[in-house]
């Protein structure tokens, strides 16, 4: 629908409010999972998760107006690219509410209804805005612009989560108000922020440092093609996260009640459900790799390497399983914060470099890379501290 160029701007200011929006919420959607995968009724679970909400919506709407305000000033410092003045303004106003969404999909999932837990990690906006750039292409194809796509973007968010907050109020039985002050200084939550903003930052980085290096380096059509390439490569990651979505809050209960035998026989056995299901999809994109970038136009088809590539780094994500997760559900913040600061850091490090010596061929070596050295560490920690490998 969108010239390239365009796509390729609009990619890589998609790209920024996703780095935003993870960096702060400072991993709570994680605190807010934990409390209710351990009891789902409740004031203290309702206390978190509204403490959690109300932080994360004021810092975030605080941070968009901030960079919208000073958006001339950073678009050109960091990527030189006066057309991202035309998507940034609008995009930004997403940010508060995308934000958000994560902390309703952790309360949803800790309380196993995760149908409103996948419609709330972005699966529920993605839809609503193909809806919205749907049909104003079907009634009108030049109304469809970078500007235009930029709005239904924000407005989808928007809608998404005004229906899932009456959801969250009309089912939810404890919400203690008069308490919100004294959970939003909560030793607890304020201890949680400061070590997961690190570990969750330095992830989302390394996640997505190959589209803005790539946005410093290369040419908005460079951008298109490897942003649509990298999320072709993250889809088989949806395995992982549907396994993940239903086996974390397991995971929880069976640490919280130190039933360990139990839990490596689940955490294998999700793990080797999901290499079965990924392993024929890795197969099929990267023998297919040409075809699959062609449906997105022809100026796509040269980026059917860098699918290769970048599905390769995915699948062994998928293959590794919730090692991550394990990590967070079962106490050990302290390795997984070391091991990501270690991994990212080195992984952004490899990155910048190999972007600006090899374009976007180095971004998507230095992405899958960086994604099998953090997923295949943190197995030797879960194998180190939990005294199983997940395959």
């Amino acid at each position: 629908m969108l010239p390239q160029e365009q796509a390729g701007l609009f990619f890589l200011a998609h790209t920024v409010l996703t780095v935003l929006s993870v960096l702060f919420r400072f991993g709570l959607e994680d605190l807010v999972l934990r409390e209710f995968s351990k009891k789902p009724d409740g004031a203290r679970p309702q206390g978190f998760f509204i403490a959690s909400l109300v932080s994360v919506f004021i810092v975030t709407s605080i941070v968009s107006i901030l960079l919208m305000w000073t958006a001339g000033a950073w678009v050109e410092l960091a990527f030189g690219k006066p057309g991202l003045l035309i998507v940034v303004p609008y995009i930004l106003w997403s940010l508060p509410f995308m934000a958000s969404l994560f902390l309703f999909s952790g309360m949803f999932q800790g309380s196993s209804r995760y149908v409103l837990a996948t419609i709330c990690q972005n699966f529920g906006s993605q839809f609503l805005f193909v809806v919205i750039v749907g049909a104003a292409w079907l009634a009108n194809p030049e109304l469809v612009s970078v500007k235009f796509v930029s709005i239904a973007f924000t407005t989808s968010v928007c809608i998404l989560v005004l229906l899932v907050s009456v959801i969250w109020w009309r089912d939810a039985d404890q919400v203690p108000f008069q308490q919100i002050p004294a959970y939003i200084c909560n030793d607890e939550l304020l201890s949680f922020a400061r070590r997961f903003s690190v570990i969750k930052g330095v992830q989302v980085l390394v996640a997505w440092s190959g589209v803005l290096f790539c946005g410093m380096f290369v040419s908005a059509q460079e951008v298109a093609v490897f942003s649509l390439a990298l999320r072709i490569a993250t889809l088989m990651a949806v395995i992982l996260m549907i396994s993940n979505m239903l086996m974390i809050p397991v995971y929880a209960r069976l640490w919280h009640t130190r039933s360990l035998t139990e839990l490596k026989v689940v955490a294998q056995r999700a793990t080797r459900l999901s290499i079965l299901v990924a392993f024929p999809l890795f197969l099929g994109v990267f023998i297919y790799a040409e075809p699959v970038m062609s449906l997105f136009g022809p100026g796509f088809v040269g980026g059917a390497d860098l699918l290769r590539i970048l599905v390769f780094g995915q699948f062994i994500n998928v293959a590794t399983g919730a090692v991550m997760y394990l990590l967070t559900m079962s106490g050990h913040e302290l390795e997984l914060t070391t091991l990501t600061v270690h991994t990212g850091g080195l992984g952004l490090g490899v990155g910048f470099v190999l972007t600006w010596m090899f374009g976007v061929y180095g971004a998507a070596i230095a992405t899958a890379l960086v994604v099998c050295l953090q997923n295949v560490a943190a197995l030797v920690v879960v194998r180190r501290k939990l005294g199983f490998i997940t395959f």
